[in-house]
């Protein structure tokens, strides 16, 4: 009878001879085992980390993500507009009390810039844009502010 234990293996007869055969016997050549495919391993690892939601997002076309963009920045422009005239409500007025006190005047070249960026984006044929245009949009603000002092 077999059984699992390694002491009860060795009493089985012929078993300790082929087993002492094989401890003698160098010829016996030990094949090496296989390599671990690293880049297997790291790709599983990856799919196991990703984020459901950043890769529903990755998967939208770029052109699609621009867009979505541009009408958030027209609808931040809307909301800054309306707040320049107290029709935004509660909110619109903290927004318009809060960028008033840092931007002074420059407040109402905010909105305007916005919609800018919104118009680079809906128009641009490129793939990918960056942060160009935000960058330029933030850079036109200052600008107008600092004219806006000068005068």
């Amino acid at each position: 009878m077999i059984r699992s234990s390694r002491a009860e293996v060795r009493q089985i007869p012929g078993l300790v001879e082929l087993s002492a055969e094989m401890n003698e016997n160098k010829s016996v050549q030990q094949l090496p085992m296989a390599k671990k495919n690293k880049f297997k391993a790291k790709k599983a690892d990856e799919r196991v980390r990703r984020d459901p939601e950043a890769e529903r997002i990755a998967r939208l076309h770029p052109d699609t993500r621009r867009s979505i963009w541009a009408i958030v920045l027209v609808g931040v422009a809307v909301l800054l507009f309306l707040a320049g005239f107290a029709k935004a409500g509660p909110a619109g007025q903290y927004i318009f009390e809060g960028l008033t006190y840092l931007l002074g005047w420059g407040y109402f070249v905010l909105p305007l810039a916005l919609l800018v960026v919104a118009g680079v984006f809906f128009v641009c044929e490129r793939q990918k844009i960056g942060g160009g245009p935000l960058l330029g949009g933030g850079v036109l603000v200052l600008y107008v502010l600092g004219l806006i002092e000068l005068a």
